[in-house]
């Protein structure tokens, strides 16, 4: 080697000792800027569930399950400029929630350096556990049979205490919930029998698309469609079987603050608005019925038509005690399952709304998913659709009289996400088109 190259490779590496140097104290700089800019703030402690105040507290019995001294180690994290995935993937779930939020509320106070390529790697990381959890525990409504909504969030919990202790939180709120056990993304595929539906699947149909994760901790809110893409993505329309989401969602959620034994200023209020959310989506939306193609007799010469024939669900009235008959409707194969999964006489045909007006010569009006929400809509209220396809207000007689339908007894038990007679459903949903094609 010779003197030149000696002498320029000795320099080329006091340079770079030089500028890792520089680089060392402008980070060194900046954690203490960003330190002092939120000098003051405490660490965060767990949320409360929602906003309702009860009389005994709803955070009675929480313990924090990080200590200030752990505190303290994780929070100077949120100080880096740079965060790397590698640096939160061994940390317990209730550490990387706590960062994620200390990051947000931090930041709230003031700006943190590269604060969204930083948080992304706390939530990225928060949806990869969720994305790979073989389980997840869900609290569920008793009084509706579905997810539990908390201000049209899904609670989701990673941890079984956490949502077994939010039921009891939710008790102060005269809320019924337990918690139920889902498989989740990660769950392996069974040796005999069809792979369980993933929960945040099922949510699609539900409508259920805001997820608040550990609620009555470190919570954090995610969207469903984060986790798992709609079922209907990249196949052929006309091969998918009519679904209503967001109607599912306004149904479910209008049943809760039904069902909901409080009162609060306001409340019937309340009640009419998400009644009339339902009715406002019923015209636009697309419903199974269980339908017969049977040979009826035309009278001529032993000629024979083919004749629609449809199963009624028979109720007494509440006032007079007269029998009374709906036609069932549903939602998506889901809901139909539940009560026709395994009835061999009948099949799942699909109608637009507009076109199941003409049954009810016979019938006192339809019921919406019967084994689920049970939604009624008496013959006297149609709501009505305009020629742009938007619905119009229900006008307040027809709200009166469609709540006055509703039952107000409680589910009788939560909804599975993989109902029995799926399959057979499922598998008769292929003749749809076809059959609706004869049907209309």
């Amino acid at each position: 080697m010779g003197l030149f190259d000696f002498f320029g490779k000795k320099r080329a590496e006091e340079e770079a000792a030089a500028l890792e140097q520089q680089k060392e104290q402008q980070h060194i700089a900046t954690v203490e800027e960003q330190k002092a800019a939120h000098e003051g703030l405490s660490w965060p402690k767990p949320f409360r569930i929602n906003l309702m105040r009860t009389k005994d507290g709803d955070q009675a019995g929480i313990e924090d399950p990080i200590s200030e001294e752990r505190k303290e180690e994780l929070g100077q994290m949120i100080y880096e400029p740079r965060i790397n995935s590698s640096e939160v993937t061994d940390l317990a779930t209730e550490e990387l929630l706590f960062l994620l939020v200390t990051h947000e509320a931090y930041n709230r106070h003031a700006p943190l350096e590269n604060y969204d390529q930083n948080h992304r790697v706390f939530y990225n990381e928060l949806l990869n556990r969720i994305h790979e959890a073989e389980h997840l525990y869900i609290l569920y409504d008793v009084s509706t049979g579905y997810p539990f909504l908390d201000g049209g969030y899904v609670c989701v919990y990673l941890d079984q205490d956490h949502a077994t202790k939010a039921v009891e939180l939710y008790k102060g709120q005269f809320r019924r919930l337990v918690v139920a056990k889902r498989p989740g993304e990660g769950a392996p595929a069974p040796e005999n029998g069809p792979r369980p539906l993933p929960f945040f699947d099922y949510l699609y149909y539900l409508g259920m698309e805001n997820i608040v994760v550990d609620n009555g901790w470190y919570k954090a809110f995610i969207k469903r469609g984060e986790i798992s893409a709609p079922p209907s993505f990249g196949k052929d329309p006309s091969q998918v079987p009519p679904a209503s989401p967001a109607l599912v969602f306004a149904m479910t959620d209008f049943i809760e603050e039904m069902r909901w034994p409080v009162q609060y200023e306001k409340r019937q209020e309340v009640t009419k608005r998400k009644l009339e959310r339902v009715m406002g989506l019923v015209p636009k939306a697309t419903f199974l019925m269980p339908v017969q193609m049977a040979d009826a007799p035309t009278g001529e010469n032993g000629q024979t038509r083919k004749e629609l024939r449809f199963p009624m669900i028979r109720n007494r009235a509440k006032t007079t005690g007269a029998e009374i008959r709906f036609i069932p409707l549903f939602t998506d194969l889901f809901e139909y399952s539940k009560k026709f999964g395994n009835v061999k006489d009948y099949r799942p045909v699909g109608f637009a709304y507009p076109n199941l007006l003409q049954f009810l010569a016979g019938a006192d009006g339809f019921i919406i998913n019967p084994n689920g929400q049970g939604i009624v809509l008496p013959k006297i209220v149609k709501p009505q659709q305009s020629p742009e396809g938007a619905a119009q207000g229900a006008d307040a007689n027809a709200v009166d009289e469609t709540l006055k339908a509703q039952s107000q007894e409680p589910a009788e038990g939560v909804s599975e996400g993989m109902p029995a007679g799926m399959q057979r459903s499922a598998a008769d949903a292929d003749a749809l088109t076809k059959d609706q094609d004869k049907a209309e």
